[in-house]
Protein backbone atom coordinates (compact mmCIF):
# COMPACT_ATOMS: atom_id res chain seq x y z
CA UNK A 1 0.00 0.00 0.00
CA UNK A 2 1.42 3.24 -0.71
CA UNK A 3 0.70 7.02 0.66
CA UNK A 4 1.65 10.23 -0.13
CA UNK A 5 3.03 12.47 2.86
CA UNK A 6 4.83 15.81 2.31
CA UNK A 7 4.95 15.29 -1.55
CA UNK A 8 6.59 12.07 -0.85
CA UNK A 9 5.89 8.38 -1.44
CA UNK A 10 5.79 6.30 1.12
CA UNK A 11 5.64 2.19 1.30
CA UNK A 12 3.40 0.95 4.05
CA UNK A 13 3.64 -2.66 4.97
CA UNK A 14 0.55 -4.16 7.04
CA UNK A 15 1.65 -6.78 9.62
CA UNK A 16 -0.96 -9.44 10.52
CA UNK A 17 0.76 -10.43 13.51
CA UNK A 18 1.38 -6.58 14.96
CA UNK A 19 -1.98 -7.01 15.30
CA UNK A 20 -2.06 -10.11 17.00
CA UNK A 21 0.47 -8.44 19.06
CA UNK A 22 -1.84 -6.04 19.96
CA UNK A 23 -4.50 -8.33 20.99
CA UNK A 24 -2.35 -10.26 23.08
CA UNK A 25 -1.05 -7.19 24.91
CA UNK A 26 -5.05 -5.93 25.61
CA UNK A 27 -5.82 -9.66 26.78
CA UNK A 28 -2.90 -9.37 29.19
CA UNK A 29 -4.31 -5.74 30.24
CA UNK A 30 -7.99 -7.12 30.74
CA UNK A 31 -6.85 -10.20 33.05
CA UNK A 32 -4.52 -7.64 35.01
CA UNK A 33 -7.81 -4.88 35.64
CA UNK A 34 -9.76 -8.24 36.38
CA UNK A 35 -7.32 -9.70 39.08
CA UNK A 36 -6.94 -5.53 40.36
CA UNK A 37 -10.81 -5.57 40.95
CA UNK A 38 -11.63 -8.74 42.32
CA UNK A 39 -8.31 -8.16 45.24
CA UNK A 40 -9.46 -4.94 45.58
CA UNK A 41 -13.28 -6.26 45.95
CA UNK A 42 -12.01 -8.94 48.67
CA UNK A 43 -10.25 -6.40 50.54
CA UNK A 44 -13.05 -4.34 50.56
CA UNK A 45 -16.48 -5.68 50.26
CA UNK A 46 -18.45 -3.01 52.39
CA UNK A 47 -16.69 -0.02 50.40
CA UNK A 48 -17.54 -1.51 46.85
CA UNK A 49 -20.76 -2.35 47.66
CA UNK A 50 -21.30 1.11 48.65
CA UNK A 51 -19.97 2.16 45.21
CA UNK A 52 -22.16 -0.09 43.28
CA UNK A 53 -24.99 1.51 45.28
CA UNK A 54 -24.10 4.45 44.25
CA UNK A 55 -23.49 4.35 40.92
CA UNK A 56 -27.14 2.25 40.72
CA UNK A 57 -28.70 5.44 42.02
CA UNK A 58 -26.83 7.51 39.98
CA UNK A 59 -27.97 5.52 36.80
CA UNK A 60 -31.50 5.63 38.12
CA UNK A 61 -32.11 8.96 38.86
CA UNK A 62 -30.72 10.11 35.64
CA UNK A 63 -32.27 7.22 33.64
CA UNK A 64 -35.82 8.16 35.31
CA UNK A 65 -35.97 12.17 34.40
CA UNK A 66 -36.21 10.39 30.61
Amino acid sequence: MSETENGTRLEVESKPEASGTATQEMKELVHSIKECVIESIERNPYQMLAIAAGVGLIAGILLKRR
